[in-house]
């Protein structure tokens, strides 16, 4: 007599992985996902819920006019070089919190999802997915640059509480079209229109970021759970921003800059409390560089990027074209110069602003208040706007032992006692007397730049140098009389 086993009893033998444990509940429809042969997408196509597929060979790839919908429960597995590529089509692949999406590696390693550049790739949504085991193998003509990629053309990607686990590179990586805007005040291009409820575990390669994206870009995120830092590949900020609360710090390493368009409203950043930035080595964070920008920071650290850090590792902060910008309750350590900068009044003084952590120039009278120097040299502030708010005992900041701050105001008043100082800082854009040149301490000439009849002057107070300095006097133009307005 023959007997059969049950299609249910065990299998003996057979090792469990651990990653191999579902982290959903088991599907009910085991049947295989329809998935084309070729691993091309052209037309629409849909995964239906709890299918189960190995993809071989490169991948799958969304081709331009495809459209994938993948539903809840879905696992596909994918061979050592194999990818998920969006390619001009559009992806959507939403779970639910009980049946996830899971894309993951057949054996030990596969190269992850990528969102080409391509102005067809757009609005592809990735919502309650778990990506595993992105990484390269031995001997693998390529290694994945991140678990998700999304290229600067893939415009309109959402991710939403989308987990990273057991990969080797950085989970998330965003890029941004390169340089400056096309018009002042209009954010760089990025693929990303938002992300929330992100969950990463830090790369299983040592030294790389949890994400990589841009200081614009970086104010898409909603909220993330991230266990190694975010790193900005690109410094400038361009529009109103806002950076989520992290639980690592956010990287640095070429500095950061909040630029606006010198005529419409200030580009403002604003960083959550808790936040930690830190700044690559020689770097400085402009706020206000071209045009009006506003940094709210409190309970903010600003720190060094480098692993062992030291007091100058980086400037500063400047604050140019900065007006409503706040420091309340920050730490802003191991920056400075050591160069010793001359002290105000007596031998070696000067009208030239010194370097200084924080660098206050016209228009911005920032508010500083309990914000801590620690492990920093050289100045702590230079302002043109003068120190009695910042140095007040009432401001309650703690500058560490450091010189306080350098009064700009009440220095440039002493050297140049035909200009109103004192409503320059005020207005900033006041016509200065005829008379701009002033013979200072010691028999130098200081010298605004520009034109007598033009205020601000070019390559003077506002902007790069802030005087010019020269044993003898050159000639100054008349002043120019307005033309006749009388018929």
């Amino acid at each position: 007599m023959l007997t059969l086993a049950s299609p249910l009893a065990c299998r003996r033998g057979e090792a469990v992985r651990r990653d191999d444990v579902a982290t959903t509940p088991a599907p009910k429809d085991l049947t295989a996902c329809p998935v084309p042969a070729d691993g091309h997408v052209a037309k629409s196509l849909t995964l239906p819920a709890g299918c189960k597929a190995a993809i071989a060979g490169a991948g799958l790839f969304v081709d331009a006019g495809g459209a994938l919908l993948i539903e809840a429960g879905v696992e596909l597995s994918f061979a050592p070089e194999g990818q998920l590529v969006v390619r001009g089509g559009e992806l959507r692949a939403v779970g639910t919190e009980a049946a996830t999406i899971v894309l993951r590696a057949a054996s030990k390693r596969w190269m992850g999802v990528v969102l080409e550049k391509g102005a067809l790739a757009k609005g592809s949504r990735l919502e309650r997915v778990e990506v595993r085991d992105v990484g390269a193998e031995a001997g693998a003509p390529a290694v994945p640059k991140a678990a998700i990629e999304v290229q600067s053309g893939a415009e309109g990607t959402t991710l939403a509480n989308v987990r990273v686990r057991h990969c080797e590179p950085t989970s998330l990586r965003v890029e941004t079209a390169t340089g400056l805007p096309s018009a002042p005040g209009t954010p760089g291009t990025s693929g990303l229109a938002s992300a929330e409820g992100l969950d990463f575990e830090a790369p299983e390669v040592a030294g790389k970021p949890s994400i990589e994206l841009s200081a614009q870009a970086l104010g898409s995120v909603v909220s993330a759970h991230v266990a190694a830092p975010v790193r900005l590949t690109a410094p400038l900020v361009t529009g109103p921003t806002t950076w989520p609360k992290l639980d690592a710090p956010i990287e640095a390493p070429t500095g950061l800059m909040l630029a606006g368009n010198g005529t419409g409203p200030a580009t403002t950043l604003r960083l959550a409390e808790g936040t930690t930035l830190l700044v690559g080595r020689g770097h400085r964070v402009y706020v206000g560089d071209v045009g009006r920008g506003t940094l709210i920071a409190h309970k903010v650290r600003f720190d060094s990027a480098e692993a062992k850090p030291a007091a100058g590792d980086w400037p500063g902060l400047d604050l140019r074209d900065a007006f409503g910008s706040e420091l309340v309750d920050c730490t802003v350590a191991h920056a400075g110069t050591k160069a010793s900068p001359a002290l105000p009044g007596g031998a070696g003084a000067t009208a030239t602003m010194p370097e200084a952590i924080v660098v206050v120039r016209f228009h911005s009278a920032p508010k500083i208040e309990r914000t801590k120097f620690v492990d920093d040299v050289g100045w702590a502030i230079a302002s043109y706007d003068g120190c009695g708010s910042a140095t007040a005992a009432a401001s309650g900041n703690d500058f560490g032992g450091l010189s306080p701050c350098w009064d700009g105001k009440a220095r440039l008043a002493a050297e140049l006692g035909n200009l109103d100082i004192q409503m320059l800082g005020a207005l900033g854009k006041e016509r200065a007397t005829p008379t701009t040149t002033s013979k200072g301490a010691g028999g130098d000439l200081w010298e605004l730049g520009g034109p007598a009849d033009t205020w601000p002057p070019s390559g003077g107070l506002i902007g790069g140098s802030d005087l010019r300095r020269g044993g003898t006097a050159s000639p100054r133009p008349p002043p120019q009389t307005p033309p006749s307005t009388t018929p």
